[in-house]
């Protein structure tokens, strides 16, 4: 009697653990990515995905593309007037998927009067040494607001590949950036584009002077905007309550299920495109000709 009781309390126990683990473990799942943004937001605080190129897409994103009704006509010229169903991704069909994705590269495209600075700057040693870690080069960050969302792909996380344009007053070439974010309102996120690279040297010695390392630094502030182009691509399934053929193949067989290809009966691409608009500030440092500075000791 006495094990058949302390069975009963261990199980109990053990059921106890069991859902706790649970519950923490949707709690981990639920860690808010606020890291990406500049405000919060309701997605920011629940939403936790990996950041992609492309979102499956669904009916709703399909009926509200610029070109469905040119779908919709292509489906009764093809196989006669009659309402049907849609269907996308079907489970049985893995291989004939359809898809939202980002047009790349993303451009980024100056928008106002630029603020430009520029100075030597001190490279500190490292600590208790006379070795200096020198960056030298390019940097671009752009901090960006989402202005205008798009009603297919909504809430979906990106990943972007993005053109940062020749900055002509800097001497700057096009550069590749990339940068995460939401579509959906009142989000915001960061580009990132470099070519800095490091150089290990060390601190020139002058008897009876002190040495201090220098950079020419520039900074340009740069008021900035740009959309992102999404396009749609794969297959739509078509379902008639009836079977029937090809208007253009009255002796083929019948059928009621039907797919088209997106992409083939919208060819121009900005019929099966949405796009979701973007402005801020992207800052342009400059870090070149670097050298030694030394100065005499002043002596008392």
């Amino acid at each position: 009697m006495i094990l058949s009781l302390l069975s009963i309390q261990f199980a109990a126990r053990v059921q106890v653990l069991s859902l706790f683990a649970l519950v923490f473990a949707d709690l981990i799942f639920a860690v808010p990515t606020t890291h990406l943004f500049g405000r919060d937001s309701i997605e920011q605080q629940l939403v936790v995905k990996a950041a992609r190129r492309c979102s499956v897409l669904d009916e709703d994103d399909v009926r509200s593309l610029p070109g469905w009704p040119k779908v919709e006509k292509f489906v009764s010229d093809t196989w006669g007037e009659g309402s049907f169903t849609l269907k996308i991704n079907p489970s049985h069909y893995r291989d004939k998927r359809a898809t939202m994705c980002i047009v790349d590269p993303i451009p980024i495209h100056p928008s106002g009067k630029h603020n430009c600075t520029s100075k030597r700057v001190e490279v500190p040693p490292e600590r208790n040494s006379k070795v200096v870690d020198v960056e030298f080069g390019y940097r671009n960050i752009g901090h960006w607001n989402i202005t205008g969302v798009s009603s297919a792909a909504h809430a979906e996380l990106f990943l972007g590949h993005f053109k940062v344009p020749e900055i002509g007053f800097m001497n700057l070439q096009p550069i590749d950036g990339r940068g995460e974010f939401f579509n959906a309102p009142d989000n915001s996120f960061t580009t990132v584009a470099s070519n800095m690279t490091f150089k290990q040297t060390e601190l020139t010695s002058v008897r009876d002077q002190s040495c201090t390392a220098t950079i020419q630094q520039g900074v340009c502030h740069i008021p900035s905007a740009g959309r992102i182009q999404l396009a749609a691509t794969g297959y739509l399934w078509i379902t008639f309550e009836t079977a029937r053929t090809a208007i253009g193949n009255p002796n083929g067989g019948k059928h009621r299920r039907y797919a088209i290809k997106i992409e083939e009966v919208l060819e121009d691409v900005t019929d099966r495109s949405v796009w979701i608009d973007y402005e801020g500030i992207m800052t342009a440092t400059t870090r070149t000709d670097y050298f030694n500075e030394c100065r005499s000791e002043s002596r008392e």
